[in-house]
């Protein structure tokens, strides 16, 4: 599960210092602040506040922030980060996430929802948050306003809520998104059709370094997130499974910074000893996603110089453009591989996944083999009802290099090679097999010219 991540430039120190003048004697960041694009409410006051959730029909106090001077702390600390007055915005910038969050003042603080147990009103809230924030009714193909008059005659005052569950699962499955989901009484339900393989997924480990590898096993860094090796033939191989949970015993949450240190110690070290091998193989195909931010920290290992990688927007209550389209590159790293590079991707590389494929999309040393991924690019927005449950959805819109859009359909890969359960069963990868074939009978520049006829994203330098 993708956090939200958003980067925006800010407006010039002396431009914030000019209208912060317009406050003398006053403190500029006081007052209430509406979040553009993402539905928040920020209340703040001299020495803390409070951020809110809002809709159309509702306000839920879901947060206390600690203030001192331009700082803000939350109870969810990957939102630290510092505040700035400028141009009539608070601009809240977060510490360990490229993130930063854009606010307006308003007048006054809209009436609160009530607290507790009320089936009616935690539908209403639940239906008009994806109403507002959902991006992808049209592409999913759903009426969402005929789903509203098909279930909401189900919720009454009397509603139980084994009853509201089975109803807001119902709503969930309508849409069939893998960052959809709700979580009622401790347990979360997404709808979404999972690969017909994605319990085997850590076989596909066993079948590389059973048959292909040229000494077992392989090694491993970053809480075993990091995988390498050598293939029979030559070739280095390169398993990235997630990006998060990099450091044994510690979340994300708890050192983000942490975390992506130790992604990028243990992808260094693979590449400082693959960096001989004639091509590389990259594999990502059981890789569920994780951060965007460390998708491209592992991206720029892979960079030969700067190129796109990839842009998002917000959507909110049917505009399309709730926030302007945030563009971000790719720059490499000091250690990183340039030679012939075969990605392999399927249907089960998801969410962060997608992000680090997106990230490469515009590189013409690396050939995509294997299926399209799972098609779950966007963030999650995560929200509350006011008995405590939670629910997530997807709000953001992402697009490649290219300009396309890859949410459902999933980013398509150069050469289209199934993975099925009887090659499974048979201890073979043809994935695999196909990615060797293309790295090690063409040199980079054949695999340029290659994929540039394949993929208008990266066609040939002239």
């Amino acid at each position: 599960m993708k956090p939200q991540v958003l980067l925006m430039l800010a407006p010039t120190a002396l431009a914030g210092a000019l209208l912060a003048a317009q406050y003398a004697g006053g403190d500029p960041l006081t007052g209430i602040w509406r979040c553009q694009g993402y539905g928040e409410l920020l209340r703040l006051e001299e020495h803390g506040g409070t951020l809110y959730e809002e809709t159309s029909v509702s306000l839920l106090p879901v947060q206390r922030v600690r203030r001192a001077g331009d700082r803000l702390e939350f109870e969810e600390s990957f939102r630290d980060g510092t505040v700035h007055f400028a141009a009539g915005r608070l601009e809240l910038r977060a510490d360990a996430l490229e993130r930063l969050r854009v606010f307006d003042r308003i007048a006054s603080l809209p009436p609160e929802s009530p607290a507790g147990r009320d089936p009616e009103r935690a539908f209403e809230i639940f239906w008009r948050s994806f109403e507002e924030h959902y991006a992808f009714f049209d592409l999913r193909g759903v009426d969402w306003p005929a789903v509203y008059r098909e279930h909401r005659p189900r919720v009454s005052a009397r509603t139980t809520d084994q009853e509201l569950t089975t109803v807001l699962r119902a709503l969930v499955s309508r849409i069939d998104d893998a960052h959809t989901w709700v979580e009622t009484g401790g347990a979360r339900f997404s709808g979404y059709t999972r690969h017909a393989l994605s319990k085997r997924r850590l076989e596909l480990r066993g079948v590389v370094e059973k048959s292909y590898l040229a000494s077992e096993p392989l090694r491993a860094a970053a809480a075993g997130s990091v995988l390498w090796g050598r293939l029979r033939g030559g070739a280095g191989y390169l398993a990235l499974t997630r990006f998060a949970g990099h450091l044994e015993g510690r979340s994300e949450i708890e050192d983000l910074v942490g975390q992506r240190a130790a992604l990028e110690r243990g992808v260094d070290q693979a590449l400082g000893e693959l960096q001989a091998a004639p091509a590389l193989v990259v594999d990502v195909r059981w890789n569920g996603g994780g951060f965007d931010d460390f998708a491209r920290a592992a991206a720029a290992r892979l960079a030969d110089r700067r190129r796109p990688g990839y842009s998002k927007r917000a959507r909110r209550v049917g505009v399309e453009a709730a926030t302007a389209p945030l563009f971000f590159e790719i720059a490499p790293a000091p250690r990183s591989f340039t030679g012939p590079v075969a990605l392999l991707t399927s249907r089960m590389t998801g969410s962060g996944a997608e992000i680090f494929v997106l990230s490469t999309m515009a590189f013409p040393h690396i050939l995509r083999v294997g299926e399209p991924t799972g098609g779950w690019l966007s963030d999650v927005l995560e929200r509350r009802l006011p008995n405590g449950w939670r629910f997530g959805l997807s709000n953001e819109i992402y697009l490649g290099p290219d300009g396309e859009l890859y949410e459902s359909r999933g980013i398509p890969p150069h050469q289209q090679v199934p993975l099925l359960t009887k090659d499974l069963d048979a201890g073979r990868d043809r994935i695999l097999e196909e990615a060797l074939r293309q790295v090690e009978v063409a040199p980079a520049d054949a695999m340029r010219g290659a994929r540039a006829r394949r993929d208008p994203a990266a066609r040939p330098e002239t």
